[in-house]
Formats: C-alpha cells, sequence, structure tokens
C-alpha cells in the first residue's frame, strides 16, 4: 500500500498536500509526492534577467532552461512546504517527492500501471499546477485500476464517520469499492451504500442490493458498519449530489463509469468542477 499525491505546488488555492501526508500517516504507510513537468506545455519565452548561467537579458530561453528553472522553483516550494508539516504530523512518515521532466499522461500511465493497492490524492482545482484542468485527471484514471481521491483544496484532514458509497450494485462492484474503502479502515465509520433508480426499477434494485449484501460483507472491513439504500428517483449526478448531502458523510465514493456516462452530466471539466464543489468533501473516484 502506498499514498501518492498530484503535486500541485503552482496552483491558486492552498495546497492539498498536507491532507494525503495525513491519509498516509493514518494507513501507516510510504507517501509518494509527484510533480511532472509537461515540455509541451514550454516554448521558448524572453527572460527579463540575466543569472550565473550567462542567460543574457532578453534573450529567449530555450526548454532545457527553462524546464531547469521550473524543476528548481518546485523542488524549493515542496521542501518548503514539507519542512512546515513534519512538525505537525508528529510522526515519522516516510516521504519521497520526485519532480520529472515527461508528459504528463505518459508518466502517470507508466507509475501506476502496477501499483495495485495504492491511491492517488489530486486537488479538485489543480489549474495552474502540472496539469490545466480536472478532467486530464479523471480521464487518465479512468483507463488505470488506481482509486483517485479528488480534494478541495484547502480542506482540512478529519476522520471521517461516514463515507457516501454511490453503487450500481452489480455483482462486479465490491472488489473495486473494497480498493477504495481499505484506506479507511482504520476508521470505526459507517458506509452508506445506495443507488438511485426510476421507481419502476424499484423491486428488481431491491432483490440485487441483497446478492450484493452478503458479497460486500465479506469485503468491507470488519470496523465499518455497511448500510444500502434504494432511492427513488432519476440516476443522474444532481440525485448524487443530494442523497450525500443529506447523510453526515465525510467524503464520498463514486465508481469511475459515471464519469463517462451521458446521463450523469459529468463529462465536462466545468460539470465535473461543479459537481465537485457543490459535494463541499473529498470525492474517492473507484
Amino acid at each position: 500500500m502506498k499514498v501518492f499525491i498530484i503535486s500541485d505546488i503552482g496552483a491558486k488555492g492552498e495546497s492539498v498536500i498536507p491532507y494525503g501526508l495525513n491519509l498516509g500517516k493514518h494507513n501507516e504507510v510510504e507517501v509518494e509526492i509527484l510533480h511532472i513537468i509537461d515540455p509541451r506545455s514550454h516554448k521558448g519565452v524572453s527572460s527579463p534577467y540575466s543569472d550565473s548561467q550567462s542567460i543574457t537579458p532578453g534573450a529567449k530561453m530555450t526548454h532545457d532552461e527553462i524546464k531547469g528553472r521550473d524543476r528548481k522553483v518546485v523542488e524549493k516550494e515542496l521542501d518548503k512546504l514539507l519542512s512546515a508539516e513534519a512538525s505537525r504530523l508528529n510522526y515519522p512518515l516516510k516521504v519521497n517527492s520526485t519532480v520529472e521532466t515527461d508528459s504528463v499522461e505518459t508518466k502517470l500511465k507508466m507509475i501506476f500501471a502496477d501499483k495495485t493497492g495504492a491511491v492517488c490524492v489530486a486537488s479538485a482545482d489543480p489549474e495552474n499546477s502540472m496539469v490545466t484542468e480536472l478532467s486530464e485527471l479523471v480521464s487518465i484514471f479512468g483507463k488505470l485500476e488506481v482509486p483517485l481521491l479528488i480534494v478541495p483544496p484547502g480542506y482540512a484532514w478529519r476522520e471521517p464517520a461516514e463515507i457516501s458509497l454511490y453503487t450500481d450494485f452489480s455483482e462486479s462492484s465490491p472488489e473495486s469499492i473494497k480498493a477504495g474503502l481499505k484506506w479507511f479502515d482504520a476508521f470505526p465509520l459507517t458506509a452508506r451504500a445506495f443507488c438511485v433508480v426510476p421507481e419502476a426499477g424499484v423491486e428488481d434494485m431491491k432483490a440485487s442490493v441483497e446478492s450484493w449484501e452478503k458479497t460486500a460483507g465479506n469485503i468491507v472491513p470488519q470496523s465499518m458498519v455497511l448500510r444500502t439504500d434504494v432511492v427513488t428517483g432519476k440516476p443522474d449526478s444532481g440525485a448524487i449530489l443530494g442523497q450525500s448531502r443529506k447523510s453526515a458523510a465525510g467524503l464520498v465514493m463514486v465508481p469511475k463509469a459515471i464519469f463517462v456516462a451521458t446521463e450523469y452530466k459529468l463529462k465536462k471539466n466545468s460539470e465535473r468542477m461543479k459537481f465537485v464543489n457543490e459535494l463541499g468533501m473529498p470525492v474517492l473516484i473507484y
């Protein structure tokens, strides 16, 4: 098990790195912070200053000069943040930070190709950091087995007492849910699994829920209480929002599939941002 954090150094809001560090601490696992500088985003630019490496004022900096400068800036900011957080954690957490130059998508796919058992933490608003928008991360992780934990910028760590879990209660869903829930088995909490179906499909869904509960009972950590519910309505992102916000949840789990399904209206970056912002809490995409 390992916690990976997508660096948001350079983003507009407060960092989510402290949240990821706390998740690693409470699970007693190693944390790795990833910052990838995508060379495709760099073009030669005029430099208004000179330095000891003989960059002439007004001359265009080369790609390598820009990448080297950006790497130093990121490394300095990461060291500064980690130094401040080390004393707050009060725990000997092993943290590695990696700053590399590569295609963001290519590098993330390579890193997570065989990282079953890992979780990745990222900011809900990554603009101006190593990625340009939330959709980019969601699309990449939609093709990977690793769950993605999206955290609102500056969201303070707190031990969750309840998790709101959206599922279709299919026979195959418990295994993917297990990969997400295990990161919270250190806490005595309630996982409220629910689905939203039209009134005509309620009875059929209840039969599926009974079968699902038998399978899930062997997968959900013993420290958790599992509750299930079938909600009548139109299955879309609004229904997930409404049901999750009615609960006492401190975290919401949703399947990756809803971000590509047309009826949920979560395919555009603006729609995904609105969904996460209106929830106002971390979202684990499993």
